[in-house]
């Protein structure tokens, strides 16, 4: 299961804003503050993005390094998470934009361990739940590798990192209609590829 932050209350989402304002200022310690407080959320997306945990790693430095150099067109619109989701998609395409230009084969498929900070393996569970936890491990990364980029963007931001319709379309820069075209084939694709797991209740 994917770690969810709970809600911020209130006086959180104040001294974020000040933190911000001080970040813009050059506090290297407020900066650092707000790194601690979205950098699980920064690398669940990038992993749902990428599906590769040290590809992820690699996104977390360059979105906070980016986010420290533009933070001044930070306008506080929207949510300090939103905007670095956004730069952190921004960030993935550029990444997956690169293995295209060196010729690698952008199937994330062919990702060896696509979901290991997605489903939890305890070390004393049985062997047989173990084999079926990597089996569904490597069944849906196959199942979300087969979505179109476009789709798979969607499907993360809006199941993955719980951002509502509005969000997500803000995030990726499309219209609502086109993020609610987009989930409905995902969800459907993933059914299909996934449809051995529901018809028996989950892998047992």
């Amino acid at each position: 299961m994917i770690p969810q932050p709970p809600p911020e209350p209130r006086e959180v989402q104040v001294d974020e804003t000040l933190l911000v304002d001080r970040a813009r200022q050059g506090d290297r310690e407020a900066f650092r503050r707000l790194v601690e407080l979205h950098r699980d959320n920064v690398y669940y997306a990038a992993l749902g993005l990428l599906r590769n945990p040290d590809d992820a790693e690699d996104m977390v430095q360059e979105v906070f390094i980016r986010a420290y150099k533009s933070l001044d067109r930070f306008r506080g619109q929207a949510r300090l998470g939103t905007w670095l989701y956004r730069v952190t998609l921004n960030a993935c395409r550029d990444h997956q934009r690169k293995r295209r230009f060196v010729g690698l084969q952008q199937s994330l498929g062919l990702v060896k361990e696509p979901e290991s900070k997605w489903v939890e393996e305890r070390p004393d569970a049985n062997p047989q739940r173990a084999t079926a936890s990597v089996r569904l491990r490597d069944d849906l990364g196959r199942a979300l590798g087969r979505l179109s980029p476009a789709e798979r963007e969607v499907f993360v931001l809006r199941q993955f990192n719980e951002l509502s319709i509005h969000e997500t379309a803000g995030v990726t820069g499309r219209a609502e209609g086109t993020v609610k075209a987009l989930l409905f084939r995902a969800m459907r694709k993933l059914q299909r590829e996934l449809a051995g797991y529901r018809e028996a209740g989950g892998a047992a």
